[in-house]
């Protein structure tokens, strides 16, 4: 029999996001696809008008049903809604012993709100607790610890439970994608260029269901994020129009996938900020110097170009000056 991975999550009645984009990755990824559904919305490529949660016994009803036929290899969360709903999905995770990937879907990608304080607090003292791996965006991550600082957020949600994170940096504007990983003994970070074109709509859903499949297949935590990322950019580059607002991603079956090395994204340990270009004109006075300090002095006095070169320090001390710079 093939894998089951069960996705527990909203329905997404315009077909781009939710448990509709679970359940067309999972079958992507020829595992067999559960659902549990946490919330009914009324969306489209547009917004999201309505949202309706799904009363609590009935998620118990689904959950018992599948446990008792369909037990899973894997779990993907997505959209829970409530505080209640998210207690009551915890508390199930403690008494199932198989990997989670939780996507703390905080709000929808058109900016409806889909969080509460009651549901932040439960996902921070109890949900993250049962959470493999965590799989915010930046702004949730931010929502979840008031960090902005991607490195801090992401030491914040592993001290909260959570066995690893995943941060993610796709809505920003800059023409790197990053995301940051981090499990308290390793990080690094997972870098692609930026596709041209409009929004799109249901990439989170789509990696964070494709890390669940290739899981449940065997592979290890860190060789699923990357052939998630993968996935999800070969999904992105065949998106599709369907209406009039976000481009909704065309999941290709594995088994038809043509890989590039284009594709393949760019994991490293260390990075520091993006410089803009020089322009082709005349540097001017240009000094060397090999401290922050020397650097502050001089902008002090006018100087527009100055390059630090530090070759007596390493590790700590050196990011510290070149942050400072």
């Amino acid at each position: 029999m093939k894998p089951t991975v069960w996705t527990i999550a909203g329905s997404d009645s315009g077909g781009g996001a939710g448990i509709q984009a679970d359940l067309e990755t999972f079958r992507s990824f020829a595992v067999h696809g559960a659902s549990v559904v946490t919330a009914i919305t009324a969306q489209n490529t547009v917004d999201v008008d309505e949202v309706y949660a799904v009363p609590l016994s009935v998620i118990s009803k689904q959950w018992d049903s599948l446990a008792e036929d369909l037990p899973p290899q894997a779990i993907k969360l997505g959209m829970l809604g409530s505080g209640e709903c998210s207690d009551l999905i915890a508390k199930r995770l403690s008494q199932i012993k198989v990997p989670v990937i939780c996507d703390p879907v905080l709000s929808s990608g058109s900016g409806t709100s889909l969080s509460s304080q009651t549901l932040l607090k439960s996902l921070k003292e109890k949900l993250l607790r049962q959470t493999t791996l965590l799989t915010p965006n930046r702004w949730e991550a931010k929502e979840l610890t008031n960090c902005e600082d991607v490195t801090m957020a992401a030491n914040s949600l592993l001290a909260m439970g959570s066995k690893s994170v995943l941060i993610k940096g796709g809505h920003g504007p800059e023409k790197q994608i990053r995301h940051w990983w981090s499990n308290s003994d390793k990080h690094f970070w997972i870098e692609m260029p930026r596709l041209p074109g409009s929004r799109f709509h249901g990439t989170g859903c789509t990696l964070s269901s494709a890390i669940a499949a290739l899981m449940a297949k065997g592979l290890s935590e860190l060789d699923a994020i990357v052939g998630a990322e993968i996935f999800v950019r070969q999904s992105l580059k065949s998106a599709f129009g369907q209406g009039h607002g976000a481009r909704l991603l065309d999941r290709p079956p594995i088994a038809e996938t043509h890989f590039s090395v284009e594709d393949l994204p760019r994991v490293y340990t260390r990075t520091y900020p993006e410089f803009p270009s020089l322009q082709p004109n005349e540097l001017g006075f240009y000094p060397l110097v090999d401290r922050a300090e020397r650097v502050r002095h001089l902008l002090k006095l006018g100087v527009k170009s100055i390059q630090l070169r530090i070759k007596d320090l390493t590790g700590s001390l050196l990011d510290a000056e070149v942050r400072l710079s």
